[in-house]
């Protein structure tokens, strides 16, 4: 798991994914106990990768981090990796399942590789979350032309009361003068 989030343990933590992806083959078990650990060591990997990238797009939009581009393109590529070597091992594991009856963390698998392919195709940049800006008065023609647009409005019927009933509660206690 990360403590930071600077490009070198970013580069190390994608080099760990990486060796644990490769050491998911085990050939110890029956065909289908394999293929069926094949499955759930992929999702474990893309488990753990999919929360440091939630928690550092939080501590991005927190502030805590830097969205640097380079972490970033770090953290695509890893998506895309494990994205690219997920899809074949779940088409294989769609082509066997009936002769092993059930591969229970396929479907795991699979709903992992729908959310890196959804987040790929959807990637947005993390930002700081900003406070909203102070109000702008607006220049002096601006300024005019807006209360001269008030003004023309007409006044609204004395019996006008608003139709949504939290808005009459407010209506109806406004000061009379």
């Amino acid at each position: 798991m990360l403590a930071t989030f600077d490009l070198p343990a970013v580069r190390r933590f994608a080099a760990e994914l990486d060796t644990r992806r490769a050491g998911c083959s085990n050939d110890e078990g029956t065909f289908c106990s394999d293929l069926d650990e094949a499955l759930g060591c992929h999702a474990a990997v893309c488990a753990e990768l999919r929360d440091v990238v939630s928690r550092w797009a939080r501590e991005v939009f927190s502030g805590r981090s830097e969205c640097d581009p380079e972490v970033e393109a770090v953290f695509k590529a890893e998506l895309q990796r494990a994205l690219n070597e997920a899809r074949p091992l779940i088409e294989y594991g769609r082509s066997v399942e009936s002769e092993c009856f059930t591969l229970e963390r396929l479907v795991t698998l699979e709903a992992w590789a729908a959310d890196f392919a959804f987040l790929l195709s959807n990637w947005s940049s993390p930002q700081r979350s900003v406070a909203p800006a102070p109000r702008v008065t607006p220049n002096e023609p601006a300024d005019k032309q807006i209360r001269e647009r008030v003004s023309d409005l007409p006044p609204l019927p004395e019996d006008w009361r608003p139709k949504d009933r939290r808005q009459a509660r407010l209506f109806d206690r406004r000061p009379k003068s």
